[in-house]
């Protein structure tokens, strides 16, 4: 590999023990590459050599989604080693039943955007997925995403299928939180479920009752694989103070995470750009580096041209 040392890049393990699902079950090399490994539910390969990767932004980072495996990519010794071989990110629907003004799945069309959030989520066929991953000899971490992967009919069911021997996480709302998941699935394989706090969303639909019971289920079983987030609209800043002391009365704690790139126009002001440095005091700003690959690239080019 030839390399202009003044260039900054990221050797990326998306499409060799990571990928990105959509809807559809196509699997594809990640979110932004629309590279096509095959499907789900009829069959995929990895592929057998690291990408070079000069994105500026991800929409869907799977190098620092799963940093173990892609350090386990590139020959090296994890933080921590994994009892799975790789990592399926899997957009598994677009519906969502909040329409956060910040979350956007294709910037630009507002239209699309609409739609596909309100279109239904579909069942996913179990015997041809496990069939699939049970011929690639691999053993999985699947992390279900949306949209509102709970929206998806029998997830519990899928999932108990899944944790015989593959493990799952999720990214969440909660609110459609089916706790029949805990009953019927292994637990032991059920990793963090990254819960985002739609907090004025979730008022406007009368929905903060059924998130602080989903908590509190959860901590009854001793579940404790979680951790909840919420998004830094500016909107949101007055009454940041006002919101951790109401769900500190109900031992929930969270962290505020900043809009990422595109994030959304607030009183004429683009977003993350915007930010005060008050605001960037109040908010775990280092998350934001994780979109952005080059900036976080420290490479050896001797070391990298060798790969």
């Amino acid at each position: 590999m030839s390399l202009n040392n003044s260039e900054k890049f990221l050797i990326c393990n998306a499409g060799y023990n990571t990928a990105s699902v959509l809807p559809d079950g196509t699997i594809n090399t990640c979110f932004d590459r629309k590279e096509s490994l095959g499907n789900i539910y009829t069959g995929f390969e990895f592929k057998k050599e690291l990408a070079r990767c000069d994105f500026k932004f991800c929409d869907c980072p799977l190098w620092s989604f799963e940093k173990n495996l892609h350090a386990i990519a590139k020959g090296r010794l994890p933080a921590n080693q994994p009892a799975y071989d790789a990592f399926l990110h899997w957009h598994v629907t677009y519906n969502c039943n909040m329409f956060c003004h910040y979350c956007t799945l294709f910037p630009g069309n507002k239209e699309r955007d609409l739609e596909e959030k309100k279109r239904p989520a579909k069942p996913i066929n179990i015997s041809a997925m496990m069939n699939v991953l049970e011929a690639s000899g691999k053993t999985f971490l699947i992390s279900f995403t949306g949209g509102e992967p709970f929206l998806v009919p029998h997830l519990a069911e899928v999932c108990a299928e899944l944790t015989k021997k593959h493990f799952v996480c999720f990214n969440t709302n909660l609110t459609m939180l089916d706790m029949k998941l805990f009953e019927i699935a292994n637990v032991d394989h059920i990793g963090m479920l990254n819960i985002s706090m739609q907090i004025q969303p979730m008022e406007k639909l009368h929905l903060t009752d059924r998130f602080v019971e989903k908590i509190h289920a959860m901590q009854r079983i001793g579940f404790s694989r979680y951790r909840i987030t919420v998004v830094a609209d500016p909107a949101l800043f007055p009454k940041v103070k006002h919101y951790r002391d109401k769900f500190g009365e109900h031992g929930i704690r969270f962290k505020l995470i900043p809009l990422i790139d595109g994030g959304g126009v607030f009183q004429g002001k683009a977003y993350p750009e915007s930010y005060t440095p008050e605001e960037l005091e109040m908010i775990e700003r280092d998350w934001l580096n994780e979109y952005f690959p080059l900036n976080n690239t420290k490479v050896n080019f001797l070391a990298a041209a060798a790969l």
